[in-house]
């Protein structure tokens, strides 16, 4: 058996698609606003996704001796 999988990128009118898979594992769904979802796709239905999205970060650190 052949999986066929189509990837793109999720279009802000499709969040809802993925909104439900956050709601499960009981995390908010990214800020389309601020974010970019590349989905993986097999007969129409999400089989993963990446999210793009900004992130504070912070580094290095350096304390003097």
């Amino acid at each position: 058996m052949v999986t066929t999988l189509t990837y793109r990128m999720l279009q802000e009118d499709e969040w809802g698609k993925i909104e439900a898979i956050f709601e499960k594992h009981g995390s908010p769904a990214p800020q389309k606003n601020v974010c970019r979802i590349a989905v993986a796709e097999q007969d129409g239905e999400i089989a993963g996704f990446m999210v793009l999205q900004p992130v504070l970060h912070m580094e290095p650190l350096w304390i003097a001796p």
